[in-house]
């Protein structure tokens, strides 16, 4: 903030601040004026404003005290702006699994993200549905991974993930990745485990395949 001379407008010099839409925080610091007045400090001005619950636009004027500096700003409460496409997003395939992973968003009001997915073609609608049993596209997921399940063997999938924002904001979608489900024997069991049961029968446990058929 300067002064006309050019120098900055370092003493406490009144301003006439007026909010509309939007509860201004400052206290009056000159009752005797009409308005609420607030000081600036060592040539910034600076007001503490508290947006309403569900309000979408506001707006706040200020005019100095003396001489006829002014200015006026327009605030959007509605945050419209969608988050940035994701970028870096990795595909690999198993029998009848995709494993999808990618980066977190930069914004701080990222709520989540959203994993679309479609046989045969790159294209809407993204109406992935799982052959065996799994989710139905386009899957929601809080965190950076996803394991798509259940998929068709021999089926071409592809795969694409958006963020979505507290507001409801979604992001452009990420390019595409071409998944290509190969039919191969199932991974070998894991963690076999022998023990004798209580009435001296033998009990055989194991993890399950990788695969889901």
């Amino acid at each position: 903030m300067l002064l006309n001379t050019g120098g900055i407008a370092s003493d406490a010099w009144l301003f006439t601040v007026d909010a509309a839409g939007i509860e201004l925080l400052d206290a009056d610091v000159s009752t005797n004026r009409t308005g609420v007045q607030v000081a600036n400090s060592n040539g910034v001005l600076q007001v503490r404003l508290r947006a309403p619950v569900g309000g979408t636009y506001a707006s706040v004027s200020v005019s100095s005290a003396a001489g006829d500096a002014r200015g006026h700003v327009g605030i959007n409460l509605m945050d419209a702006v969608p988050p940035v496409a994701r970028a870096n997003v990795l595909a690999s395939a198993g029998q009848s699994r995709v494993w999808v992973s990618w980066q977190t968003n930069s914004e701080p009001d990222i709520a989540g993200y959203r994993v679309y997915y479609r046989a045969g073609t790159a294209r809407p609608p993204w109406d992935g549905t799982a052959a065996v049993e799994g989710a139905e596209s386009p899957v929601s997921v809080t965190g950076t991974n996803c394991l798509l399940r259940g998929l068709a063997l021999g089926t071409n999938y592809f795969v694409a993930v958006s963020a979505v924002d507290t507001t409801g904001n979604e992001s452009p979608l990420s390019a595409p990745l071409s998944v290509a489900l190969t039919q191969t024997p199932p991974t070998p069991p894991t963690a076999v485990v022998a023990r004798l049961g209580g009435d001296r029968t033998n009990v055989l446990m194991w993890a399950l395949s990788e695969d889901d058929d």
